[in-house]
């Protein structure tokens, strides 16, 4: 494979066949050979303290691919930072989701896309409630969603000067390629959720939040094959 890739390469830098074309795809390939060679492709951290750069969406390191999350597992808190998530009317996926289901306690993981249908598990188990001020809340599960875009910055930036919080259609939902929030009330259990029409190479945002600031422990599947091409 690193033949392969070595002549991918080196074609691009004979002497006979330099144009603007063959540069760009040689700067093209070397910044994604070193992006996945060179950087680590370990999952981050997640959020549980407030510290770590997976509680906010635009600081979130962004993985080589999705399949680096393909077993990942890691244990919430009720550490709450309920600005960071997304937040608009009161709804974190389109209808029919209930409202109310704005963000808590979120931890975001950002991915490329090397498929254009992915498909997500992700299941929970142990949650405790989140009983202190100022929720109090009686509530378990987890509330998990990916967007097209990122959130916990200020309008407009985020989202463009032409977004309103009046708008019949605001963000977050209008951005969801994938959401799961009616299993909340669970103790344990697990959601599946299916996106398709993903742009390829496009970084898309991955949310899981405890229902009313519950924590529990996650665990995240990767359902068939979203790997780099010719990586995997």
């Amino acid at each position: 494979m690193i033949e392969q890739s070595a002549t991918f390469f080196f074609k691009f830098l004979r002497p006979t066949k330099i144009s603007k074309t063959s540069i760009l795809k040689t700067f093209w390939f070397i910044y994604f050979f070193l992006w996945i060679y060179l950087v680590n492709a370990q999952p981050p951290v997640p959020c549980t303290t407030g510290n770590e750069n997976t509680c906010k969406c635009n600081t979130s390191p962004i993985l080589c691919t999705i399949e680096d999350l393909d077993g990942y597992s890691y244990s919430m808190t009720h550490y709450l930072h309920g600005t960071d998530g997304p937040n608009g009317q009161g709804r974190m996926c389109p209808p029919p989701a209930p409202n109310n289901t704005t963000s808590h306690n979120p931890t975001w993981f950002r991915f490329p896309a090397w498929c254009t249908d992915l498909e997500l598990e992700v299941c929970w188990s142990n949650c405790t409630r989140n009983m202190g001020p100022p929720l109090q809340c009686n509530t378990l599960g987890i509330q998990s969603a990916v967007y097209s875009e990122c959130f916990g910055c200020p309008v407009p930036e985020c989202f463009g000067p032409s977004w309103s919080a009046n708008s019949q259609n605001p963000p977050p939902y209008s951005y969801a390629v994938g959401c799961d929030v009616g299993q909340c009330g669970s103790l344990n259990g697990c959601a599946t959720f299916s996106m398709t029409g993903l742009q390829i190479g496009k970084i898309y945002y991955f949310l899981v939040d405890g229902c009313c600031g519950a924590a529990c422990d996650v665990v995240i599947n990767v359902i068939g094959d979203c790997d780099f091409p010719g990586f995997g």
